[in-house]
């Protein structure tokens, strides 16, 4: 397997961040999407991100160790005009309990402790 080498220390990746992720297609050999950081999260000293990759259904969203990110074409979001919402509520939604139990999943094969 290819690894990236860790510049995540320098750099903060954020939600709304994309750039490419490795991942194993169906033949089972590497491949580097372009992907978009939807979720981070820190675990047992380690980040953990949660990836989008584009134009892939959301099914193959997953868990990834900053390893399997090429930082080298890191793309940061675009800031965006803030313009309020119709109820007055934010436009973000809440973590998806989908996305919760996948993580839950990933950190136990990790062998983290989340707690």
């Amino acid at each position: 397997m290819t690894k990236m080498a860790d510049h995540s220390s320098s750099v903060e990746i954020v939600e709304g961040c994309r750039l490419p992720v490795l991942r194993k297609n169906q033949e089972h050999e590497d491949e580097w999407p372009l992907a978009e950081i939807l979720s981070v999260k820190e675990v047992s000293g380690r980040k953990l991100y949660y990836v989008h990759y584009i134009d892939f259904n959301k099914r193959l969203d997953e868990w990834v160790t900053t390893d399997r990110l090429d930082m080298k074409k890191l793309q940061f979001p675009k800031k965006e005009a803030k313009t309020p919402t119709k109820n007055g509520l934010s436009g973000s939604r809440p973590s998806s309990p989908e996305k919760e139990v996948s993580f839950h999943r990933f950190a136990v094969r990790l062998g983290l402790n989340f707690n």
